[in-house]
């Protein structure tokens, strides 16, 4: 699996956006986004939606946002991100 880390906590929109969606059009079919950002990113869920992507939020270290994003057709992939969160608290 292919997994591409992006913290884009310490950003001011729409620059994590704009990240995440250019990351998120090269993700190969294997391939997981851990996105890291101070808060849920309400409008990049509208775009996962839209365009056939799983995610799971949650909340890591320091009270950040984790989210982790796979292709929805992707279930090796999202077998192992419910392996990396089912630890992890649910984002409030």
């Amino acid at each position: 699996m292919n997994s591409i880390k992006l913290d884009v906590s310490e950003l001011e929109a729409p620059e994590p956006l704009i990240l995440a969606i250019h990351q998120l059009e090269r993700l190969p079919q294997d391939g997981c986004l851990h996105l890291i950002h101070r808060m849920a990113p309400c409008k990049l869920y509208d775009y996962l939606t839209e365009n056939g992507f799983f995610s799971e939020t949650r909340e890591g270290e320091r009270a950040l946002c984790e989210i982790f994003i796979c292709h929805d057709s992707a279930d090796e992939v999202k077998s192992h991100i419910a392996r990396r969160v089912k630890d992890m608290a649910p984002w409030r």
